[in-house]
């Protein structure tokens, strides 16, 4: 809004505002429309978990005490899971009770920086958000670029509004080094924060005097990155959540019914 006031273009710069919050928000959309089957799936599954190691299991394993023979190990591996009361007071606060803290206190700066590092380091999830970040910043850099607004000036209006702490502080060195006499693409090129599509992309469009254009571009090819990583992401999510609640009821089932089998085999 700043940009384009400066540029006197402000209606131009709300409808390429509004044409980027509609991006973002439907494929927030397909994203959260994906997450319900298994989000579904992973409370139901774990309630009948948290069920059966809390109420069913304690009583139904306490037979087990006076067997008289040695049990099979699973067995023992489950029985000291139900009968250890710090682990099950623990199990509450890990998934309950601390989220819901950070939830509150999600507002707080050394919260706000430990939740982002968690956002941006993960495994499957943390490029994602960094390549949603760095095609935010490339879409309204590009943006501010064809509305007029220096290249300097727009670096310094787009500060901290990426929502990525390390991308935000790597702009005003970027900006200083612009200011310096090199060019974009070599600024960019001298953070390892940007990689190498953003650079390569950059020093193309200075070849052709069109910076702007190519950021355009890159932001556009970025999201297309983006949305494949969600796509491949959710196909694996839903067979990896019934994988893992198979697996823990199979084990639940099998440690619980082992021992009668064992012991009906004795008595045969």
């Amino acid at each position: 809004v700043q940009s384009g006031e400066s540029s006197g273009r402000l209606t131009e710069v709300l409808r390429g505002m509004a044409q980027e919050l509609e991006r973002h928000q439907r494929q927030l959309g397909r994203l959260q429309q994906a997450l319900v089957y298994p989000s579904a799936v992973f409370l139901i599954s774990g309630s009948m978990a948290a069920f059966m190691v809390y109420y069913m299991l304690p009583k139904f394993l306490a037979m087990f005490h006076g067997f008289g023979q040695e049990l099979p190990f699973i067995t023992r591996v489950l029985m000291e899971v139900v009968e250890n009361r710090q682990l099950r007071f623990c199990l509450p606060l890990i998934f309950v009770v601390f989220p819901a803290l950070l939830y509150h206190q999600r507002h707080r700066p050394d919260v706000m920086l430990m939740l982002q590092q968690v956002k941006y380091g993960l495994p499957v999830v943390g490029p994602i958000n960094r390549q949603t970040a760095m095609a935010r910043l490339c879409s309204n850099l590009s943006m501010m670029g064809h509305q007029g607004v220096l290249l300097t000036e727009a670096l310094k209006l787009l500060e901290g509004t990426t929502g990525y702490q390390m991308l935000d502080q790597a702009l005003p060195t970027v900006s200083q080094d612009i200011q310096s006499g090199q060019t974009l693409g070599q600024a960019l090129g001298g953070q390892s924060i940007f990689p190498a599509l953003v650079v390569q992309s950059v020093l193309a469009g200075e070849s052709f005097s069109d910076v702007f254009g190519a950021l355009r571009n890159c932001s556009v090819l970025l999201e297309e990155q983006v949305e494949y990583r969600i796509e491949a992401m959710l196909s694996m999510l839903e067979p990896l959540v019934m994988g893992f609640m198979g697996v823990l009821v199979g084990f639940i089932v099998l440690a619980t019914f082992l021992p009668i089998y064992q012991m009906a085999a004795l008595k045969l």
